[in-house]
C-alpha cells in the first residue's frame, strides 16, 4: 500500500451524518458501541472527567456477494482533527506517545447484538499493527484479524458482519500527566476493509470511501464533516480500487469554519 500525493477539496458540500438505518448498506461500517444495523452511535460525547473506562469504536462489514474460506480481514481508520496539529489526547501506541497504550482492540460481540453476527465466530485473533501520522493533523489505524484455518467461514450476502473494535480507554484524561485534547473534535472515516480467504476468488476489497457515508464516518465532540469528496476508479494495469477523498473536520456550531481542510488519494496493491 501506498498513498499519493494529497490534493485540497474544492467543493463547498456539507455532509451531515445520518442517523443509522434499520439495515447496514454493502461495504463497511463506522459507529460507537454498536454495530450500525444496531443503531450504534453516530457521534460520542465524553465530559473528559475520569481517567477509567474506555470508548468502543465498532467496525462491521457486509458482503455484497457470498465468500467461502474467509480466514482473514483488515480494515484502515482515518482521523481527522479540528484542531490543526493532533491533540495529544489522540497520540498512542508510538514510542514517546503521550498515551502510549491507550490504543487496543476487542474482538468479543457488542452485548445486545442482533442484527451484526460475529464473522469469526469468537475464533478470530488480531490487533492494531500501525498507528502513523499521515498530516500534523491526521492519523491512520491499521489492524488485522484471523481465524485458524481449519475455522474459515462462510459470509452470506446482505448479512451485517461484526469485525472487530477499536476501543479507547480514558488513561491520563484529568490530573498530573494528563494529555491534552480530550475536549477537540474529531472526525473518523472507515478506508477500507480486506477479506482474505485461502481462496483467491473470495478475496474481496471494499473501498469506504466511495459509497453512503452514514455509515462511514463517525465524530468526536461534536465534530461536523465537510467538503467531503471522493471517487475511486480501477487501476488501469491492476483493476485495483484507487480511491481519492478529501473532507474537513469542524466544531458543530457557530466557530465550526475554524476547520482546516485536508485531502489524500489512495492507491491499493494487492
Amino acid at each position: 500500500m501506498r498513498r499519493l500525493k494529497g490534493v485540497l477539496a474544492g467543493t463547498a458540500l456539507l455532509l451531515l451524518l445520518a442517523a443509522p438505518a434499520l439495515a447496514a448498506p454493502v461495504g463497511p461500517s463506522l459507529s460507537w458501541d454498536r454495530c450500525f444495523g444496531d443503531g450504534g452511535g453516530r457521534n460520542k460525547a465524553f465530559a473528559c472527567d475520569t481517567n477509567t473506562g474506555s470508548e468502543r469504536l465498532v467496525v462491521s462489514f457486509v458482503p455484497d456477494t457470498a465468500l467461502a474460506t474467509v480466514i482473514g480481514a483488515s480494515f484502515h481508520v482515518l482521523l481527522q482533527a479540528h484542531d490543526a496539529v493532533m491533540p495529544s489526547w489522540w497520540e498512542f501506541r508510538n514510542p514517546g506517545s503521550c498515551r502510549t497504550n491507550s490504543l487496543s482492540t476487542l474482538n468479543v460481540l457488542p452485548p445486545g447484538s442482533s442484527a451484526c453476527v460475529d464473522w469469526g465466530a469468537g475464533l478470530a485473533a488480531g490487533n492494531v499493527g500501525a498507528y502513523k501520522e499521515i498530516f500534523a493533523n491526521a492519523r491512520e489505524i491499521a489492524a488485522a484479524f484471523a481465524v485458524p484455518s481449519n475455522a474459515a467461514a462462510t459470509l452470506e450476502p446482505g448479512q451485517e458482519y461484526y469485525f472487530a473494535s477499536l476501543t479507547i480507554n480514558h488513561a491520563k484524561t484529568v490530573g498530573a500527566g494528563a494529555c491534552g485534547g480530550c475536549t477537540s473534535p474529531v472526525c473518523l472515516l472507515i478506508e477500507d476493509v480486506q477479506i482474505e480467504g485461502l481462496l483467491l476468488p473470495f478475496t474481496r476489497y471494499y473501498a469506504g470511501t466511495n459509497g453512503p457515508l452514514a455509515n462511514q464516518l463517525v465524530t468526536w465532540q461534536d465534530g461536523l464533516v465537510t467538503d467531503y469528496t471522493s471517487s475511486c476508479a480501477p487501476h488501469p494495469a491492476t483493476g485495483v480500487p484507487v480511491c481519492g477523498f478529501s473532507y474537513a473536520c469542524t466544531l458543530s456550531g457557530p466557530t465550526g469554519s475554524r476547520g482546516s481542510t485536508w485531502g489524500a488519494v489512495k492507491a491499493i496493491y494487492r
